[in-house]
């Protein structure tokens, strides 16, 4: 007959490091898992003459809560403190990975190409100098590559406008744009455009930027779905852009 005291042994000799087997395998199952789910990320930021927002763009990016991104600052041949605005942020943040690429001036699409050359990862974003991004904006627009049909994600722009005409044109045009627009696109699988100031890449769906012409945006988005991608929409992932301070008159 078998005591208590006996299946209590057998319990401590044989179950108990089983158990422990157990949840070491989980754990290192569910490293990987996160791993899979969070790939690595660059945030190319094409700059020309930017040193007055430039830093608050960078501080929305370490502050986001997305674990696995570098971010890459391409000056493009500015004029301005650009390079020695994202260089002081550099220094005064060592443990946040931003790599400055210093080139001459040859416009956005050849800048971002440039910062494609740099980098490995499978993902990229693309976001605006004049832009700020919401601490949960790369986590969201990143959860939207479910499937490996979605070739680009199309970031929820949000208008700050200047006190002027111009500007409150702009609001309009970025709220029917991104409200509606991209959201009855999204619902039917597929988005026409993605916004320059924060839009998210498959790498291999997107190659490259278009260059010579001023609409790499459009340019990139026929591409995409050109090769039978889908582009989708994330309203949950949230970018301000300042409009345009110059007034009709």
């Amino acid at each position: 007959m078998i005591t208590i005291t006996q299946l209590i042994l057998f319990w401590a000799i044989f179950d108990i490091p089983y158990l422990l087997y157990r949840l070491v395998l989980y754990n290192l199952y569910r490293k990987d898992l996160c791993s899979i789910e969070k790939p690595f990320v660059s945030v190319i930021i094409p700059a020309y003459n930017e040193e007055v927002g430039i830093s608050k763009t960078l501080h929305s990016c370490i502050h986001q809560n997305y674990p696995n991104f570098e971010v890459i600052v391409v000056n493009d041949g500015s004029k301005d403190l650009t390079a020695e605005r994202v260089q002081r942020f550099k220094q005064q943040n060592p443990h946040f990975r931003l790599v400055l690429i210093n080139q001459k001036n040859a416009g956005k699409a050849k800048a971002m190409n440039n910062a494609l050359k740099h980098t490995n990862a499978k993902f990229v974003i693309t976001l605006d100098a004049d832009s700020w991004l919401h601490p949960n904006a790369i986590e969201h627009i990143m959860a939207k590559f479910s499937s490996e049909n979605i070739g680009a994600v199309a970031g929820n722009i949000v208008a700050v406008s200047h006190k002027r005409l111009l500007g409150y044109i702009q609001k309009i045009e970025y709220g029917i744009s991104t409200h509606f627009l991209r959201k009855s696109q999204s619902v039917i699988g597929s988005v026409a455009i993605t916004p320059g100031a924060f839009s998210a890449y498959r790498r291999i769906a997107l190659k490259k930027f278009q260059e010579g012409t001023l609409t790499e945006d459009f340019d990139s988005s026929v591409k995409i779905l050109e090769g039978g991608y889908e582009i989708v929409g994330a309203q949950n992932a949230i970018c301000f852009t300042l409009t345009s301070p110059v007034s009709h008159k």
